[in-house]
């Protein structure tokens, strides 16, 4: 080994992915995990090497993406590749600084006759949580440091006051001067929705007030872009304009039709009062079905692929006028299910708008599955703008295996 590669070890065993002397001298994991990433930056990562991270004759000074990084994995010497995998998720290719790494990429480019393309502005995404049935105090921050780890978004959080819940005996005063606190705060509840290119709910309970549910219905009209994960189709039964935009929701069976499809991909509806209501069977892992192989969000996945453990709901209802469906799963009897094929991945046009729903990723572990990922940045995406830039990853699921990027969050003292 030369001298110059014993330079870059100190430096290798926290961050970097290469070492000087050559490839197959570095740490495999590092370089498995930076290609499953970004494949197509292998001839420029294979050339420059220690340079990816760092920077000086030594290699001892790490650059600013190198910073970034070594922050993201939280740790030295890291060797785990799922953890690796998601740092680098999180930081994104190295675009956003001056460094050795774009330089040669933008040379490339010229040299092949292309001029490097500008970089995608950063959407502005809201998420608005604060009361569901499932634990989006956990799901949130999963769900906002992915969309961030595409490069694609900025993200902020708006979170709605808590829904009041009074044990057996609460004096009646105590309960009215909570209440009185609880409407002061809904009072204040006005997410600025029309600062935003993209809202995404997490969020299922009490219904917004009327200058919130007129907000965000004027900001879908005029082509703001809206994405409903899992549980949040299961709100506002009450709302007319809310049902209309997401088309399908968790409702009885007598509250609107159910779409489903047949052996033979063709749409079915089923008129209100008929069939079942909306329900799920057990958690399991299921595979997911592409029915549109050419809409944006799902082109380049493959035609099958696995999900991983998740509820899969099943007779979803609603008014479900001009839906598309994007992609269904087999809702097996054996599971509780029905045994028919459920809409999992659909969306609506509410005016110049575009509502994008999927009913996956009801736990932190549904969603670190990287088809859930993909699937909902890739949405937020589509939503907001009418096309897709972010690639579906080299690591997505295939017809038999799950994908899945390990979150790991401090344990609650």
């Amino acid at each position: 080994m030369t001298s110059r590669s014993h330079r870059c070890l100190p430096l290798l065993a926290s961050l970097v992915l290469f070492t000087a002397a050559s490839v197959a001298q570095a740490r495999v994991q590092y370089y498995k995990a930076f290609l499953q990433v970004f494949p197509d930056l292998k001839p420029v990562t294979d050339k420059l090497k220690c340079n990816v991270c760092h920077m000086g004759l030594t290699k001892k000074m790490r650059n600013p993406y190198g910073k970034r990084l070594e922050q993201a994995l939280g740790g030295t010497n890291v060797k785990d590749l799922d953890r690796i995998r998601k740092a680098l998720l999180k930081v994104g290719p190295p675009k956003r600084e001056k460094t050795q790494f774009v330089a040669l990429v933008a040379e490339q480019k010229r040299k092949a006759g292309k001029s490097p393309a500008p970089a995608a502005k950063e959407l502005k995404l809201l998420i608005i949580d604060g009361q569901n049935n499932h634990n989006w105090r956990v799901t949130t921050p999963i769900l906002k440091d992915f969309l961030e780890a595409s490069g694609r978004f900025s993200v902020d959080v708006a979170t709605s006051p808590p829904q009041l819940r009074f044990a057996k005996g609460t004096p009646k005063d105590v309960r009215d001067r909570a209440r009185a606190v609880q409407q002061k705060l809904w009072e204040k509840f006005r997410p600025k929705v029309a600062n935003y290119d993209v809202v995404l709910s997490n969020y299922n309970g009490e219904l917004w007030p009327g200058p919130v549910q007129k907000g965000l219905e004027d900001f879908v009209a005029k082509g703001g872009g809206l994405v409903i994960v899992h549980a949040a189709n299961n709100a506002f039964p009450q709302w007319a304009e809310f049902n209309k935009m997401i088309g399908l929701g968790w409702r009885g069976k007598d509250f609107g039709d159910r779409i489903t499809v047949d052996d033979k991909g063709k749409v079915v509806r089923t008129p209100k009062g008929e069939g079942p209501d909306a329900r799920h069977g057990s958690e399991h892992a299921f595979p997911i079905v592409v029915r549109d192989v050419k809409h944006p969000v799902t082109k380049g996945m493959p035609r099958e692929w696995m999900h991983f453990k998740d509820e899969l709901y099943h007779g979803q209802r609603g008014p479900a006028r001009n839906i598309h469906i994007l992609a269904t799963a087999f809702s097996q009897k054996k599971t509780g299910g029905t045994g028919e094929h459920e809409p999992m991945i659909w969306w609506i046009p509410y005016g110049k708008g575009r509502v994008f729903t999927t009913v996956m990723g009801h736990a932190d572990y549904s969603m670190q599955c990287v088809g859930f990922q993909t699937v909902v940045q890739r949405g937020a995406e589509w939503a907001a703008t009418g096309k897709v830039t972010i690639p579906v990853p080299k690591h997505f699921p295939t017809a038999t295996d799950a994908s899945v990027i390990l979150i790991r969050r401090p344990a609650k003292k």
